[in-house]
């Protein structure tokens, strides 16, 4: 049940990858890089605010939204887990303030780059 999907092989974006995905006629933009959140430093949420950042040069910030797995990985999850994962995923754009906050926060304890910061201040 889970369609149009595209693998980006890390916790960031490339420019191939870019590329492809302004193509196409995206309505809605989910990141669901992996779920690290019992880790020292969440390595996915680090990178998928990066990766919004980034996307923000190119989207609307209403159409882009970070939706990570409920467990580490999509792998890790089955059909159920997957199914609930989908019903529950929040409309691009309905979490702006906690994104706001999230990426001020990173960028403050040095996660997320001067550059990617002044990316995402332009957009705000």
């Amino acid at each position: 049940g889970v369609y149009n999907t595209l693998c980006v092989f890390g916790t960031s974006i490339s420019s191939k990858v870019l590329c492809f995905l302004l193509s196409l006629d995206v309505k809605c933009i989910h990141i669901c890089l992996n779920n690290d959140e019992d880790k020292e430093k969440n390595r996915g949420k680090i990178g998928s605010l990066g990766v919004y950042c980034k996307l923000l040069s190119y989207f609307s910030r209403s159409r882009i939204c970070i939706s990570p797995p409920t467990l580490n990985d999509f792998g890790d999850m089955n059909k159920e887990e997957i199914e609930t994962w989908l019903s529950n995923l929040s409309d691009p754009g309905s979490n702006l303030k906690q994104m706001d906050s999230d990426i001020k926060s990173h960028y403050e304890s040095g996660d997320i780059s001067k550059s990617v910061y002044q990316s995402f201040k332009k957009h705000m």
